[in-house]
């Protein structure tokens, strides 16, 4: 949101020329969008996977990655920094819709603004500084470079956003970037050449770049590596596909500003997600366990499973327990409903009706709207969410906010705007397609959402919370005690946390793998399916060793989500990934470290293969 003002879209995929999968594995968490890829390989899409794992389209992209967890930032520099120096880049997109000409005061770090209050920019043709044009407008403008502005109070040295965005990239040449990132310096070239040689260019990330400790900043990098290219919006880029105009009814309008303002962390991370009603799991313990900025008594949670997933989960439980009132809504009982003073039975999707408006990986797809009806009855006393929520409602007095209790009239409300009744499509189980089209370059005319209307090549909103402008980065730093980096994975079988639970024929329950390179595991006397303990600097994991030959040396990789007990080997929790993590978090978005964490590995007592 500091770049775009927006989020990354979806890849087009039918157009694209080159596509960047970047710490996102769809053939285990999206097959949708896997089915896209493939068609479009076979059509001659060049298609690029960063990951620290020889995992799904890795194994038959035409370049492969193999990024250290945690350095994928500098990577996106170093990238961009072969972009700039061989001046392969849509210099027109930069300077019509991009703030990288604007002029930045060396002494300070801030835009450099008229008398009135506007942004700068060089004019070349005038030899002087003069009001930035609207977006999209053309004029003879300096994309890089030093100046002297000459104002009436004195002269004041300044540089282009793009000289300070390029300068920075420079510090990232391709031996320190490789040293770094341990991915030698012909494949980050060969990268280079396929994003270049083969427009438009096209990304996609998910949670393989937010759980890092400067997760804020390396999305900020890979996002301006990504407007180099000039593609956003356009064909064959991250496009925004035209959705069906569905009425929300989430119901944020009821809650006021003042209300909104005490958003736990927003105080902290005015720009991160409390801004718009998301809160982290480390403000919310803090405000259970501490009363920081104010204490909190109570909870109602739908379907998470924190202890299990998120940081600190020993936190987690303590903060859990110590609630007055804590009620919880799950499938099945887990260890976040351990402490629940009531648990919610929620049917299964078979067992309850769902709505789904627009499904994402194209425009057909987006144009789709399918109200999926229950096919078997709930079981016991197994209830829809929906059907939880309005029963609060009702017994809370909150019926007039709730359509009067009629779950019928809200999805006419939610329809309305699309044509459609909520009969219409029970009579089409397959869902009904609206007649939408794709609208490309919808920023030409009303900007970006940003302050500036352009794409925030120097953010400001940065600089005025304490944080860079600029993309910047501290490596992981491993060391003798803990040498390794860990990362994880989900498994194409689980959600997140859940169908750990489920029995298997011939399967019994087992310890989650603990991935490892042969040669690392043999220095630490390690062997295949030898049952390790993994340890970080805040806890320790029991998982069972498995070798990899395509993992880097210093990378170390588990399963994620275990919270089961595993019998005869480890009790609750003492196989879950998010015991390792600790406090640490990035600084703008709150998001908690579970990737990238140092660690090491040992071989722990003889438990028997399962």
């Amino acid at each position: 949101m500091t770049t775009f003002g927006s989020g990354i879209g979806m890849p087009d995929f039918a157009r694209t020329g080159c596509l960047t999968l970047w710490g996102v594995n769809p053939p285990a968490t999206w097959l949708a969008m896997a089915e896209e890829i493939r068609t479009a390989r076979q059509r001659g899409m060049k298609l690029i996977v960063i990951d620290p794992r020889d995992a799904g389209f890795a194994k038959h992209a035409d370049l492969w990655l193999r990024v250290r967890p945690g350095t994928d930032g500098v990577l996106a520099l170093a990238l961009a920094n072969l972009m700039v120096q061989s001046g392969r880049y849509d210099r027109e997109f930069l300077l019509r819709h991009t703030t990288a000409p604007f002029l930045v005061r060396e002494e300070c770090g801030e835009f450099l603004l008229s008398a009135e209050g506007q942004k700068m920019v060089w004019n070349e043709a005038r030899g002087g500084a003069v009001p930035a044009p609207p977006p999209g407008s053309a004029m003879p403008v300096a994309l890089a470079g030093r100046f002297t502005a000459s104002f009436p109070d004195g002269l004041i040295p300044c540089r282009t956003a793009f000289e300070l965005f390029s300068r920075r990239c420079a510090e990232y040449p391709l031996q320190r970037a490789s040293e770094i990132t341990g991915i030698p310096e012909a494949t980050i070239e060969l990268a280079a050449d396929l994003m270049s040689r083969h427009s438009p260019l096209a990304f996609y990330g998910w949670a393989g770049l937010n759980q890092h400790h400067e997760a804020t900043q390396t999305g900020r990098a890979l996002h301006l590596l990504y407007a180099l290219a000039g593609s956003y919006d356009a064909p064959g880029g991250n496009v925004f596909f035209t959705k069906p105009q569905v009425r929300s009814a989430v119901g944020s309008e009821l809650l006021s500003p003042e209300q909104a303002a005490k958003a736990l962390g927003l105080s902290q991370r005015p720009l991160g997600p409390a801004g718009k009603g998301w809160i982290s799991e480390s403000d919310l313990y803090r405000a259970i366990l501490d009363g920081k900025p104010y204490p909190v008594r109570g909870l109602l949670s739908f379907g998470s499973n924190l202890p299990a997933t998120r940081a600190e989960p020993e936190r987690g439980q303590e903060a859990l327990r110590k609630l007055e009132f804590y009620a919880h809504a799950d499938f099945f009982p887990t260890v976040m409903s351990h402490d629940a003073d009531i648990l919610f039975p929620v049917a299964m999707p078979w067992e309850r009706q769902g709505l789904q408006a627009g499904f994402l990986v194209n425009q057909a797809a987006e144009s789709l709207i399918q109200l999926r009806t229950p096919v078997v009855a709930p079981q016991g006393e197994a209830r829809s969410d929906t059907d939880i929520a309005f029963g609060l409602a009702a017994r809370l007095g909150l019926n007039d906010d709730f359509f009067g209790g009629d779950r019928e009239a809200a999805l006419h409300y939610v329809l309305e705007p699309t044509g459609l009744t909520p009969e219409a499509l029970r009579a089409a189980p397959a869902g009904l397609k609206l007649p939408l089209d794709t609208q490309y370059l919808k920023y030409r005319g009303p900007g970006f959402a940003t302050p500036s209307g352009r794409i925030e090549f120097y953010s400001e909103a940065l600089l005025r919370i304490g944080q860079p402008p600029l993309p910047e980065f501290r490596q992981p730093e491993p060391d003798d005690q803990f040498p390794l980096l860990m990362t994880c994975a989900k498994l194409p079988d689980r959600c997140h946390s859940q169908h750990q639970q489920a029995e298997r024929p011939g399967r019994k329950p087992r310890l989650p793998a603990v991935y490892l390179h042969p040669v690392t595991a043999g220095e630490l006397d390690i062997a295949e399916g030898d049952p390790v303990t993994v340890r970080s600097l805040h806890g320790s994991m029991l998982g069972r060793a498995r070798l990899d030959a395509t993992l880097d040396l210093r990378t170390l990789w588990a399963h994620y989500g275990w919270w089961q007990a595993v019998p005869d080997e480890a009790a609750e929790m003492a196989a879950n990934y998010a015991i390792l993590s600790g406090p640490e978090s990035d600084p703008v978005s709150g998001s908690p470290l579970l990737r990238g964490i140092p660690c090491r590995a040992e071989k722990t007592g003889s438990v028997p293969e399962r």
